[in-house]
């Protein structure tokens, strides 16, 4: 059955995984505390001013955040970075939480100067 909250599709995963997606979705609502919380195309989503500002999701093999990442690939040595904007770790590698604050302020300035 598909989640219809974020605290639903997390309740579902192992500790581990759940707490590295929760420590995402801190660092998300620290530094956009506007962000709103929805499940979108399955996962977890955040939103800002009613358009997508980040995702994050369990995958079998890793877990992964979906955003821009372009002006941040040199800063994601070690990670893997799949099709365009998604980049993958797992619960030994974490991405460090500067980075994901800075790809979440990226996304929210692109999402702002679309207005």
């Amino acid at each position: 059955m598909a989640a219809n909250s974020i605290d639903e599709y997390l309740a579902d995963l192992a500790p581990a995984r759940r707490e590295a997606l929760e420590r995402v979705r801190r660092i998300v609502k620290a530094t956009v505390p506007e962000a709103e919380e929805s499940i979108s195309y399955g996962i977890p989503t955040f939103s800002y001013r009613g358009k997508h500002l980040i995702y994050c999701a369990n995958n079998k093999n890793h877990m992964s955040i979906h955003g821009s990442m372009g002006s941040l690939e040199h800063k994601l040595e070690g990670f893997k970075l799949s099709h365009k904007g998604t980049l993958q770790f797992t619960e030994d590698h974490q991405v460090p939480e500067d980075i994901i604050k800075e790809i979440v302020r990226i996304r929210r300035e692109a999402l702002d100067s679309d207005r």
